[in-house]
């Protein structure tokens, strides 16, 4: 009979672990100048509290609710995503750090951010469609991947959830201090949900 998986790998945990330590170290990692870091954060917090501008939400499909459509709660439109609207701010603070909230809001209205690697036919052909561009032309690329530090969850289901609990979710989800690149052929997503569920501190 098959036995049920470990809960832990303790000969293998500290591997990992010192692994992950020297990614975080090496200068081939992408990261952000601390203080553009910090600013770019205020931009977020900045989007937040403007209402007029959306907040994306990375959840479960629901009651019909596609990648690249809309729905509002609490007054605020929400845009269904998935980690691409991330990836295009990473990008943007990386490669044009002297951005300034302004470019990011201009950007929205041309509908330059995008919501989804893939925006199905049917998301398309709703009415709640916003019309954004897929990642492909827009994201990371050039072999990096995006994983969070702290989870990025929704506190609540989506049709329960407080403004409180949205506006948290896209601070997690979009705060560029929260994100961490790692190669995509090394599928170092999980081991990076790992060592910072592991270690909260950090």
């Amino acid at each position: 009979m098959l036995p049920k998986a470990p809960s832990s790998l303790p000969n293998i945990e500290p591997l990992l672990k010192q692994a992950m330590d020297a990614w975080m170290k090496d200068d081939l990692r992408p990261r952000l100048n601390p203080i553009v870091e910090a600013r770019w954060d205020g931009y977020i917090e900045q989007w937040v509290t403007t209402p007029d501008l959306p907040l994306f939400v990375r959840v479960g499909k629901g009651d019909g609710f596609e990648k690249g459509c809309s729905i509002s709660r609490h007054g605020r439109m929400l845009i269904r995503c998935d980690n691409s609207p991330a990836k295009w701010i990473f990008r943007r603070a990386y490669e044009n750090p002297a951005l300034t909230f302004d470019d990011l809001r201009n950007a929205w209205e041309r509908k330059e951010i995008p919501v989804a690697l893939v925006v199905t036919g049917a998301a398309r052909k709703k009415e709640s469609f916003i019309g954004l561009p897929s990642l492909r032309r827009n994201g990371v690329g050039d072999g990096w991947e995006l994983s969070h530090r702290r989870p990025v969850r929704l506190d609540g289901r989506l049709d329960a959830a407080t403004s409180k609990a949205f506006e948290q979710h896209f601070r997690l989800l979009m705060s560029v201090s929260n994100m961490v690149l790692t190669p995509s052929k090394m599928g170092m997503n999980h081991l990076v949900d790992w060592y910072f569920r592991e270690q909260p501190q950090i």
